[in-house]
């Protein structure tokens, strides 16, 4: 009880001011705004400033609750503690460069715009991997980052944070390139495969780790192709030891794994799905020739074959204990594909233990059926019940350009997200929801940018009223921070006004944490907690 009085007491002496210089010098004994957003759930939320300073755009906050932050050619680590000193984590970096933070970790490539060069190439790129315990590595200088809307995932996280997977040594051109693990303090350096392909174009990687870290060390698995390959190579590690799974593995094509990393599902070159066990021997687990699978956390395949006259798509639930058995959950027309939510940098999967469309639950998931090649985006949205036989999608667009939010849906899965697009206009978009009726409804007042945090039940916080385009807006644009309630379709509440449309929240949910030069207490780094009705 001592420790939250003290925490509430710091915390406010913020909001009087305490906590509104910051700075590289300044002491580092304030209150923990993550500590003190947990103190009183139920109060009115308050906001600090962290740190001074201009033009700053923040890149990812860590679940230790350090924020990684760009500010005048340099990357910056600030604890979120009133008055805390930062820490240079990279220099001569002259915008914002895409990172990926997962756990207590971060990795920036720091010749890499954070959004990618849309529509072009990744950029060869060193490569930095930051932890507090260990500070800054040099990890690579010759890198390639992982591909802004690209399910194939070419860094990763362990789930303990111990180590990373990331390309290395890549050529100019970025073709070829070695694949690399090494320990987050650079001690130990491994090079698993070397002179793999690494464009998107051709065979990307797909790298990662087949459980979590509460079912003990996380094997690494990484599947790849040699150049000019035909086919790729699943391979998995145990400590020091490779297995290759399957030298038969569909090109430019992912893994997934079920939560406890018992399962591993790739498609074959025929398209078939084969499940892998930790014995490493495989089963296919049904006949049909699928566009697209994945395996779910609790170990369920869902596969998306066409019909053998190719006029519609069927989705696939396969159940794997005892036998595999197969049942159909719906029908989709020829053309369609699913709205996958783990595009960076908000909504990668972390350590790649699945990838899958669906709602946190399993629920849902969310499909189209028709595609827009002039300007990448989907015509229309629908939502199909994961745990049904033979039913019919859902239509669930407000108007017929759509694209999937980075988190397709709200936390209690009872709501799918989108973004709606004005017509024949890719920049313009507002946040939607839908139900399992099929309603839907309008969230956001105005233009929003593409970051969307499901929090607690069915709030969300977004970017509001976002003065730049879809991409830009959320690096240069300015927008107001909100939250809303998507069940209570009341208009959202405000937190932050005129803000980077560019933020975060923190591990636990329950604080954002963003820049703005338009705040009443200076230009800074500030953090917010999320508290209060809405």
């Amino acid at each position: 009880m001592h420790t939250q009085r003290l925490g509430l007491f710091l915390f406010a002496a913020a909001l009087a001011g305490g906590c509104s210089a910051g700075g590289d010098d300044a002491p580092g004994d304030g209150a923990s705004i993550a500590e003190a957003a947990r103190t009183a759930p139920g109060e009115e939320s308050v906001s600090a400033r962290i740190q001074s300073g201009s033009n700053m755009t923040v890149l990812g906050v860590t679940d230790d609750d350090y924020a990684l932050v760009w500010d005048s050619r340099s990357v910056w680590a600030s604890p979120l503690r009133c008055g805390a000193k930062r820490v240079l984590v990279a220099s001569d970096v002259p915008e914002p460069p895409l990172t990926l933070v997962r756990g207590r970790a971060a990795l920036l490539w720091t010749a890499q715009p954070y959004l990618g060069n849309i529509p072009g190439p990744q950029v060869v790129s060193p490569l930095v991997v930051w932890t507090a315990k260990d500070g800054p590595h040099l990890a690579s200088t010759a890198s390639l980052a992982p591909q802004l809307f690209s399910i194939q995932a070419s860094a990763a996280v362990r789930p303990d944070g111990r180590e990373v997977l990331f390309t290395s040594n890549v050529s100019a051109d970025g073709s070829v390139g070695d694949i690399v693990r090494a320990s987050t303090d650079l001690a130990r350096v491994d090079t698993l495969l070397a002179g793999v392909d690494v464009s998107l174009a051709a065979c990307p990687p797909h790298v990662g780790y087949d459980r979590d870290a509460l079912h003990g060390a996380p094997r690494v698995i990484v599947s790849a192709c040699g150049p000019g390959a035909t086919t790729a190579t699943l391979s998995r590690w145990a400590g020091d030891r490779r297995v290759d799974l399957t030298t038969d593995m569909l090109p430019n094509s992912w893994w997934t794994s079920d939560e406890g990393g018992k399962h591993v599902l790739a498609q074959l070159s025929d398209r078939s799905p084969a499940v892998f066990t930790l014995d490493d021997a495989f089963t296919v687990v049904d006949d049909h020739r699928a566009a697209v699978g994945w395996i779910t956390p609790d170990g369920t395949v869902f596969q998306t074959p066409t019909t053998a006259d190719h006029t519609a798509r069927e989705v696939l639930r396969i159940t794997l204990d005892p036998a595999p058995r197969a049942e159909r959950v719906t029908t989709l027309p020829a053309f369609s594909g699913f709205q996958f939510a783990n595009h960076l940098p908000y909504g990668m999967p972390y350590a790649n233990v699945s990838t899958v469309p669906t709602a946190p639950n399993g629920g849902f998931m969310m499909a189209f059926t028709q595609f827009n090649a002039v300007n990448g985006t989907v015509t229309d949205s629908l939502r199909v019940d994961a745990t049904a036989t033979d039913a019919a999608p859902i239509a669930s667009s407000a108007d017929p350009v759509s694209l999937p939010a980075f988190e397709i849906a709200t936390r209690d899965s009872r709501f799918n997200l989108f973004h709606v697009f004005a017509p024949d206009a890719f920049v313009a978009s507002t946040l939607h929801a839908g139900n399992d009726r099929g309603e839907t409804w309008q969230v956001s007042n105005g233009q929003t940018a593409l970051g969307v945090f499901g929090l607690t039940g069915s709030k969300i916080a977004f970017a509001d009223n976002v003065t730049a385009g879809l991409f830009d807006g959320n690096v240069t644009g300015t927008g107001d921070l909100v939250i809303a309630d998507v069940a209570a379709r009341r208009p959202p509440r405000t937190l932050a006004r005129g803000a980077r449309a560019l933020f975060f929240v923190t591990a636990s949910r329950d604080a954002i944490v963003y820049t703005s030069d338009a705040d009443p207490a200076g230009p800074g780094l500030f953090a917010r907690r999320i508290g209060g009705s809405l």
